[in-house]
């Protein structure tokens, strides 16, 4: 793509663009001519916006403050199926007097309103979220970073030209969002009426303090994109007591691990453009073609570490280790090439989620995984945001390498400055003695990690659609029903849920036990007389409240953000607040189901560590036809019990909409 611009007088007076191909690299006379050319190649950009990236930010609505009194009454009832009648009955009392007039609760109700006001940039959570994690002193390792495995290429099937091409796609994605010409990011209701070009070059020209409106006039809901100004170069830094995040500019390369080497791997040119598919791929076989031995003492297991041991550890390596440390932290992001293929799904869910430490750094904001045959996964730290930013990226670039596959060969010769420089670490003895211990702890700990997977073809959307049920509701129904055939109880039950719809939203939790859960979970007893009819009935009212539960929560109407806030209140007063020592907070806050869903068609797998050791990590999806569980657990809980039992309740809720009862 060429670009002839005609001047007189150093005026613009008529732009030509011609489609060729470049024999030679290309010069421009001024930055003006440069720019010119950026905005209007397409190789440059994953996306060419008409809307600004950050058109909506400044009019998105603020998170609001839920009502106390509504609060007490979702958390009662989340608190109904999971404890007994005594402890319900106690919480209760516990409950009114909190939220009495002029009652503690009401008095910091009115302090939270006050501060939130105060605050209009931000909403009330935000701070709080941030220090969650930050504050957080365990590993981060199994305890805070998921993983996604993209779906197969069939074109990209080594692991050169994948890598290559998940870099070259991220740099593009990177300089879209750089230079504002990402699309935003927008949830249509009707994308036929407001996911167009006429609405576009309409509401592009609306001032960004009202472009918010104009797009809920249409049905169409801006989402916050705050959490992407710290998708690339950026990272968490341990400090003692509480970590920080860190972001750069003006950097150009991705940080390459591979058998415990690092690199850096330059990835944008001088001109500040992607770096040419073929001169990625000679820079990355130069990196695979390093046959030298694995380092003795190889860094990434530092950032296995409790926090403040690790902070005090870098404090150690900064006077000989300065550059070194910056070239990992500056990096858009880091690149982690395997040795060794996984065959088998549990391997390649244990290489995407914690693998061989060595080759990992799990501080970064994200890492791409890719192993020989080139199948690919992201492993992302969760501090610095959720999965909203994350999941644009994998969609973004999975979608890119789809459409725009980069096959051609690696560039012959010596590049005129080479791509590929070695990362060098001197470390003190004290570091390396960390590191030994490091590596035994991270052994032990991911040994006693167990993974299970279920694939079923019983049910899919299209099925549970017919019926007019929510899919979501149906995999947490089942989830619900398959522990309480092992456990006769509710478990209590986190599933993750986007508050990105308001401005600096994280997320709110939905509670998916419930008594309707509960009752259709007795229901499906093999003691039960419970007819389809009766069972269709009580699946509709289970499907019917969790749709109910997932928009108030979506919409900020959960409790559980509201609650960590007004805890906090108390917490600082040094306080104590009967409602949040009270057993049954502590019960529903020990989380035995911890869930998310995965939908994206770019996403073959993926999946978390558990939260608890009597916990379950459950990521999911629903398909047309089918469906995926991913299971972990730790030796106090049998995911491959808990598998069993899925796979029968998947096939009991198959024969159900389908007109039987095998129950």
């Amino acid at each position: 793509r060429t670009l002839r611009i005609y001047w007189n007088n150093n005026n613009i007076m008529a732009v030509q663009l011609r489609i060729c191909r470049p024999t030679k690299p290309l010069k421009f006379a001024n930055n003006v001519q440069a720019q010119l050319y950026r905005l209007y190649s397409s190789s440059r950009y994953i996306q060419n916006s008409r809307v600004p990236t950050m058109h909506y930010q400044a009019s998105l609505p603020r998170l609001p403050v839920p009502k106390l009194s509504d609060s007490c009454s979702r958390y009662l009832r989340a608190l109904r199926p999971v404890v007994g009648d005594e402890w319900y009955q106690q919480t209760e009392k516990i409950v009114t007097e909190f939220q009495r007039p002029g009652g503690d609760g009401e008095l910091y109700q009115e302090r939270l309103i006050t501060a939130d006001k105060k605050n209009k940039h931000t909403s009330y959570i935000s701070e709080l979220w941030f220090n969650m994690y930050l504050e957080y002193r365990d590993p981060l390792v199994l305890n805070h970073n998921p993983f996604t495995v993209f779906k197969d290429h069939p074109q990209l099937s080594n692991q050169v030209d994948r890598a290559a091409n998940l870099i070259w796609s991220s740099v593009r994605f990177k300089l879209a969002l750089q230079d504002s010409v990402l699309a935003p990011e927008v949830f249509h209701l009707h994308p036929q009426k407001s996911d167009v070009d006429w609405f576009k070059n309409i509401i592009r020209f609306v001032p960004s303090r009202f472009a918010w409106y104009g797009a809920y006039m249409m049905n169409a809901f801006p989402l916050d994109m705050s959490q992407y100004d710290s998708l690339f170069n950026s990272t968490r830094l341990p400090r003692i007591g509480k970590d920080e995040l860190a972001s750069y500019t003006d950097t150009d390369h991705v940080l390459v691990l591979r058998r415990g080497h690092a690199y850096k791997l330059k990835c944008i040119t001088d001109e500040g453009d992607p770096m040419p598919i073929a001169q990625l791929k000679q820079g990355l076989q130069e990196i695979v073609s390093d046959n030298r031995p694995p380092p003795s003492h190889p860094v990434g297991y530092l950032t296995t570490m409790k926090r403040d041991p690790w902070a005090r550890m870098r404090e150690e390596m900064l006077p000989s280790n300065q550059e070194s440390l910056r070239a990992i932290d500056s990096a858009l992001c880091i690149l982690c090439l395997e040795d060794h293929e996984p065959t088998t799904p549990e391997q390649v869910s244990r290489t995407m989620l914690y693998g061989d430490a060595a080759n990992r750094w799990f501080d970064k904001s994200f890492s791409y995984i890719v192993t020989p045959c080139g199948r690919a996964a992201l492993n992302f730290e969760h501090a610095w945001g959720d999965g909203v930013a994350v999941l644009r990226l994998v969609n973004e670039v999975y979608h890119d390498n789809n459409a725009n596959p980069q096959l051609c060969a690696a560039a012959e010769g010596a590049p005129p400055t080479s791509l590929v420089s070695k990362v060098e670490f001197n470390l003190p003895d004290s570091v390396k003695e960390a590191i030994e211990q490091a590596k035994k702890s991270y052994e032990i700990i991911t040994s006693s990690l167990s993974i299970d997977i279920l694939q079923s073809n019983e049910l899919g959307r299209n099925l549970v659609k017919n019926n007019k049920l929510s899919p979501d509701a149906i995999m947490q129904l089942a989830f619900q029903i398959a522990y309480y055939r092992l456990f006769k109880c509710s478990p209590a039950t986190y599933e993750s849920c986007s508050t990105a719809a308001f401005k600096h939203g994280r997320t709110e939790t939905i509670r998916p036990a419930s008594t309707a859960t509960l009752a259709c979970a007795k229901a499906f007893e093999a003691t039960s007389s419970a007819s389809i009819e009766d069972l269709l009935k009580l699946i509709g009212e289970s499907s019917k409240y969790h749709n109910q539960l997932t928009k108030d929560a979506a919409m900020g109407q959960g409790f559980d953000r509201h609650f960590l806030a007004l805890k906090a209140l108390a917490k600082s007063d040094g306080k104590a607040q009967p409602i949040f020592e009270d057993p049954s907070f502590s019960k529903l806050n020990h989380i035995i189901f911890s869930t998310s869903t995965l939908s994206s068609d770019a996403v073959m797998l993926g999946g978390f560590a558990p939260v608890n050791p009597d916990c379950y990590g459950i990521g999911y999806n629903m398909f047309d036809d089918s469906l995926g569980c991913h299971i972990t657990s730790y030796p106090g809980c049998d995911g491959s019990q808990l598998v069993e039992e899925m796979e029968k309740v998947f096939s009991n809720l198959h024969a159900v909409l389908t007109g039987k009862n095998d129950k």
